[in-house]
């Protein structure tokens, strides 16, 4: 069944002026199934804007319900882009972010995408921390999930341009078109998946490409149509296409095979495809490399009246070759010697052996007066030069440049070098070029969350050591979790690794045993992972600039603060639930309570203390919920403690309306019992959440419910909201800003809290709050 389908370039944000431009066209031509955007879909901006609100953005994505036609977008970047897209998950609209990398199924049609643009500088990091930047992971994540999806890819979405998309052209079919500068990642992306479309919008203009027919890998070719989109508001061009697309799974193969009259050819160098395969004459013979032995090996050639004694100067296996074609009764000394390249022999052209060649060589050819020759299975080669093509070190000159010999005795070739035997004596060590075994990176094994604190950085792995051969011998000190090992700028495993343990005792014993020890004839070096805080990256006392909740930031709303401690502060919800709803918020721009100071948490366990007992005295119960957010610019949202009381008679009902509320988004929430002492409690929270997102709940008898949040969840940022606002009977007031009442309302609001809290607040009980939080 065909599907109609529109794509969109960037919209830089626009969204009321795309959705307007698809209704119209929907209106006119359709009904379309599905809307797919490519380029930037948030207004475009520097990195350090992605963690900004854009109002234009937000407003339009909260006042919208729906997109018109159900919308599938990459290009989640730019100003206001984390609070945009935390706005899009925490409804139920028909507008997607694809995510970074990978391959889905849309209404039948298999489309396979790649987010973000490249960056040289970022992309081999191995933990991005900003999202506009696609890293080789992301790459590697594409390839492996292509691999695995059945049957051929129908679209491929990214925002940039392939390199070399515009080889093949005929003359004049690009005329016109800006400079542009393609992806290399991305034309290796786009020759891999061999999509029957591939949509761009990396440049001002609308340019569908001829189709190029993809190399035939075994079962057939099909051609690949190139289209890039205008971004939306160039004059004279095209942000907006429409096709009606059958899947590849659908069609009949001979369509599906067939080839248009304009098709190109494959315009991807050799290196972009699946399996490359070398020329034969660049794996047999690279560039000639020759050295003149008079010149710059007497010591090797003088004295030498035989060819067995020249042989014994040469690897066992040149020498077997040596002795089959060149008879010894004409070798004069000094007058053969081996070039670096292990298949390739040099004579002087004036060597009388020159004639005599064995007749098995073929396609002889004139070098100065000599001849050269290649066998039939392209092992061996013999060239003659004369003393004019030498130059001053004896290199021989090809195509007026000096190839590549011998530079000294101490600086032999990798392939072809002299040692010292057992004997003392010299000889040759024949170093024939060992192919390694190709080793597999480690990502991480899915499900564990990753946790620094149990974490240990390994450096000086042997390279031909796989997943399995790590974990084996760590294994024997304490028990491994996770390992990540990635590859490095030529796609090579790298040497050093990440290996998660089951503790933070077990890492320890892993660093002290098996530091400075032998694996693989390598000495390893065992020490633990960076402890550097991600979540607090900056200086916690210089404010935030445009951080509400910083005390010492101007964006700060002070007219709502109702009480001030020394390191944290009770402020009215800006737009409440109900009237005691309230906030927890530390003064400094700490991210949350799991890594926020010692001090810092015990002040907050003492105002959380406070609260339970003035709800208790009207017969109410506290319940509460943090939200830790990670955000580029500052390390991670402002920490915030949300607390509002319910009635005392739902507490059992409160436990279960946070769980069954996470489980209607396919997840489940981790029981915390409330224990004795704040570090115990502290800790066995980071146990479950590591260093992830995380959402936690306290509960009335102090059960905290836990959930980390990776980057595979979706748990939208308003789920705690939702909650309470279930709790309290008032669900309509889930969207904080139609709570939000008028000036003289908050202050009344907050004139009233202080007058109720004010026999209970720490700071009016001389530092005697309670520091065992319960």
């Amino acid at each position: 069944m065909a599907v109609r389908a529109l794509f969109a370039g960037a919209c830089n944000g626009d969204l009321q002026g795309l959705f307007k431009k698809v209704s119209k066209v929907n209106a006119k031509n359709g009904p379309f199934s599905v809307l797919f955007c490519v380029g930037n879909f948030f207004p475009q901006s520097g990195p350090e804007e992605d963690s900004c609100e854009d109002i234009k953005v937000t407003s339009v994505l909260e006042s919208v319900e729906d997109a018109p036609v159900d919308t599938y977008f990459i290009g989640g970047y730019g100003r206001g882009s984390e609070l945009g897209l935390a706005a899009l998950q925490s409804g139920d609209r028909n507008i997607t972010y694809l995510g970074r990398s990978g391959v889905v199924d849309v209404k039948g049609l298999s489309v396979a995408f790649l987010d973000g643009i490249y960056d040289g500088d970022r992309f081999c990091d191995e933990d991005p921390v900003c999202s506009r930047y696609y890293t080789r992971k992301d790459v590697a994540d594409l390839k492996e999930k292509v691999n695995a999806w059945e049957g051929d890819i129908d679209i491929l979405l990214t925002c940039e341009w392939p390199d070399g998309i515009l080889k093949g052209l005929a003359k004049g079919a690009a005329e016109g078109l800006p400079e542009i500068n393609g992806s290399g990642p991305i034309s290796e992306v786009a020759a891999m998946v061999r999509p029957r479309y591939h949509i761009a919008s990396d440049a001002p203009v609308h340019f569908p490409r001829p189709p190029y027919v993809n190399p035939d890998l075994g079962a057939g070719s099909h051609v690949t149509r190139f289209i890039s989109l205008s971004p939306l508001g160039i004059p004279k061009q095209k942000p907006l296409i429409a096709l009606q697309l059958t899947s590849a799974a659908d069609m009949d193969p001979q369509m599906l095979h067939m080839l248009p009259p304009d098709s190109t050819d494959f315009p991807y160098g050799p290196k972009t495809l699946r399996n490359p395969k070398r020329a034969l004459e660049t794996e047999a013979f690279p560039a000639v490399q020759a050295v003149n032995p008079q010149l710059q090996f007497p010591a090797l050639i003088q004295g030498l009246p035989t060819l067995p004694a020249a042989q014994n100067l040469m690897p066992p296996p040149l020498a077997n070759q040596v002795a089959q074609f060149v008879g010894q009764s004409n070798f004069q000394p000094g007058l053969i010697e081996a070039s670096p390249n292990p298949c390739v022999i040099i004579v002087p052209s004036s060597n009388p052996l020159i004639p005599s060649v064995n007749p098995q060589f073929q396609n002889v050819q004139n070098f100065g007066g000599g001849v050269s020759g290649v066998d039939l299975m392209g092992r061996m080669q013999v060239v003659g030069h004369s003393q004019s093509q030498l130059g001053e070190t004896g290199g021989v000159m090809s195509g007026g440049k000096r190839a590549l010999g011998y530079e000294s005795r101490a600086g032999l070739s990798d392939n072809y070098s002299r040692d010292l035997n057992h004997d003392g004596q010299e000889s040759w060590r024949w170093q024939q070029p060992k192919r390694l075994k190709t080793v597999k990176p480690s990502r991480g094994t899915p499900g564990v969350v990753k946790d620094r604190r149990k974490t240990c950085f390994v450096s000086g792995l042997p390279l031909s050591m796989e997943e399995a051969d790590v974990k084996d011998h760590f294994s024997r000190v304490a028990e491994v979790t996770s390992i990540y090992r990635g590859t490095n700028a030529e796609g090579k495993i790298n040497s050093w690794a990440f290996i998660q343990f089951e503790s933070v005792e077990a890492m320890r014993q892993a660093c002290r045993e098996l530091n400075n020890s032998d694996f693989g004839g390598c000495d390893l070096r065992v020490e633990p992972a960076s402890m550097k805080d991600r979540n607090d990256m900056r200086n916690p006392n210089k404010p935030v600039d445009g951080c509400w909740f910083c005390l010492g930031s101007d964006s700060s709303d002070k007219g709502l603060v109702a009480s001030v401690g020394a390191e944290c502060y009770i402020a009215m919800d800006k737009g409440p639930i109900s009237s005691d709803h309230v906030l927890i918020i530390p003064t400094s721009h700490h991210c949350n309570t799991l890594h926020m100071p010692q001090g810092c948490y015990t002040e907050l366990c003492g105002y959380i203390s406070a609260l339970r007992s003035m709800f208790a005295a009207s017969g109410r119960s506290l319940v509460a919920f943090e939200r830790f957010l990670r955000l580029k610019r500052t390390g991670g949202s402002h920490c915030i403690f949300s607390v509002i009381s319910i009635p005392a008679e739902k507490e059992a009902e409160a436990k279960k309306t946070f769980m069954n509320m996470c489980r209607s988004h396919g997840l489940d929430l981790m029981c915390v019992e409330n224990k004795e002492g704040q570090v115990m409690e502290r800790e066995e929270v980071l146990d479950l959440v590591g260093d992830e997102e995380y959402f936690m709940a306290l509960m009335p008898d102090g059960t905290r419910l836990v959930r980390p949040v990776t980057r595979m969840d979706r748990l939208p940022v308003t789920f705690g909201r939702e909650v309470l606002s279930l709790l309290v009977g008032k669900p309509e007031r889930t969207n904080w800003k139609i709570c939000v009442g008028s000036e003289e309302e908050e202050r009344a609001r907050v004139e009233r809290f202080r007058k109720t809290f004010a026999p209970f607040d720490i700071m009016n009980r001389g530092g005697d709050e309670d520091k065992n939080e319960n």
